[in-house]
């Protein structure tokens, strides 16, 4: 090795090249040494850019989620302050409309006080003027009242402010005295007892149309309501055998209907003026065309029904009997009847009085007192004389059991010769236009 030293120190330029050459490998080496450094740098810097992107891509991932969730937040944001927008404008339009529903509830219940009132007013005032309730002025558009002349079917209410005068007996007895003369008769019951109805038809039967709501009441209701009722849909025929004659019947429960009727015309509830019900159907062209003539067994009483009567009918029967109690209440109804010619019916006129129920055929010294005095009280009532009916009906216990059989009196019989008498001097009475010269067997 020294020997090696001393050549090269002999050699100085072989010692510089070898220095160099040193110099050389030992830069080639750092430089593999650096290479392979970097390399693992490289190596380690691409894994962690690998590692960088993948993250980069979640967190992108995320961002993209992220931006999504606020997207679909922002929407419910704006969904959420549009519903509470439309709430609010719901809430204000309820609150519009139930202001507005208080306000004419309010204007309602006002109207209805100030009706209330009216009505208690009108229902003091009606109290107040008791008896002259009927009598107060028509309302607006009552049916017209066809003068006997054009009609030709005279119309007769049977009537007395005192029950039990026999107005139902002498109802169904001239009705079938008239029928036997060949009269078409229509007979109505405005009875509220309907014992007229019960002498024609039996019990069962009664029952039937009062579930067919066929009966007077019925009628009665129906034409408050509707502007056109037929009556003739309301009629039972025959009630004569043989005969063309027919009845529309009523019940007990007609009080019902009357106090309906009556509520009606206090209270200014039916369009229709309730008084003034059977004129618009009797004066019409089908009932004259189907009937002669038309009988009304009255109430003993001023009610709605005996008004519905006297508003439709040309005559008025007033049976009586030879008794003080029964023969002072003849004055009150024909006072009555005079007031009426006001506002109710300017054409009824007083066919006459009947004495019934005499106790012979020529009357006795008090019963000729009591019709003297009838028939001169019921001239100074009506101011001029008042017909007394030349027949007299006698008190017989015939007439009763025909009630209780529902049967009529036979021809040839004394009663019923009675009857037809009387029914050939109530047809005197009437225009000579409305007489049925009918060929008759009796």
């Amino acid at each position: 090795m020294s020997g090696f030293i001393a050549y090269l120190e002999q050699h100085p330029n072989l010692f510089v090249a070898l220095g160099g050459l040193a110099a050389i490998l030992g830069a080639g080496v750092g430089c593999v040494i650096q290479y392979f450094a970097m390399r693992g740098q490289r190596d380690k810097l691409e894994v962690d850019l690998a590692e960088c992107k993948k993250r980069e891509g979640a967190l992108e991932e995320k961002a993209r989620t992220l931006e999504a969730q606020l997207s679909q937040f922002g929407e419910e944001k704006v969904r959420n302050i549009s519903t509470i927008e439309n709430m609010q404008i719901d809430h204000q339009t309820k609150v519009t409309q139930l202001n507005e529903e208080i306000e004419r509830f309010q204007g309602e219940v006002e109207t209805r006080d100030r009706a209330i009132t009216r009505q208690k007013n009108l229902v003091n005032k009606m109290m107040q003027i008791e008896g002259q309730l009927w009598e107060k002025k028509a309302l607006s558009g009552p049916p017209k009242f066809w003068p006997l002349q054009d009609r030709g079917m005279p119309i007769i209410s049977v009537l007395n402010l005192k029950g039990g005068v026999g107005k139902t007996t002498v109802t169904a007895h001239l009705a079938a005295a008239f029928s036997a003369k060949g009269y078409r008769v229509l007979a109505i019951d405005l009875d509220l007892q309907g014992s007229l109805s019960g002498m024609f038809i039996s019990a069962s039967l009664i029952k039937q149309k009062y579930d067919d709501k066929q009966l007077l009441q019925h009628f009665l209701n129906s034409c408050t309501h509707k502007r056109k009722v037929n009556l003739l849909d309301y009629v039972h025929q025959p009630i004569f055998e043989g005969q063309q004659s027919g009845l529309v019947a009523t019940s007990d429960k007609l009080a019902y209907a009357e106090m309906n009727l009556t509520m009606s015309w206090l209270l200014r509830i039916a369009k229709k003026d309730t008084r003034f019900l059977l004129r618009r159907a009797l004066h019409q062209k089908r009932i004259a065309r189907q009937y002669d003539i038309v009988l009304l067994d009255c109430p003993p009483l001023i009610n709605t029904c005996c008004v519905n009567a006297l508003a439709a009918s040309d005559y008025v029967l007033v049976p009586t009997m030879p008794s003080k109690k029964s023969s002072e209440r003849v004055p009150y109804l024909l006072e009555a009847i005079r007031r009426f010619h006001v506002h109710v019916n300017p054409h009824l006129q007083v066919a006459g009085i009947l004495l019934n129920r005499t106790l012979r055929a020529q009357l006795t010294a008090p019963e000729s007192t009591i019709w003297e005095q009838v028939l001169a009280q019921a001239k100074d009532r009506m101011g001029a004389p008042v017909y007394g009916f030349h027949t007299k009906i006698r008190q017989n216990p015939e007439v009763r059991q025909l009630e209780s059989e529902s049967t009529f009196l036979e021809p040839g019989t004394e009663l019923f010769n009675t009857f037809r008498k009387l029914s050939e001097e109530l047809e005197e009475r009437m225009p000579r236009e409305c007489r049925r010269l009918a060929n008759s067997p009796y």
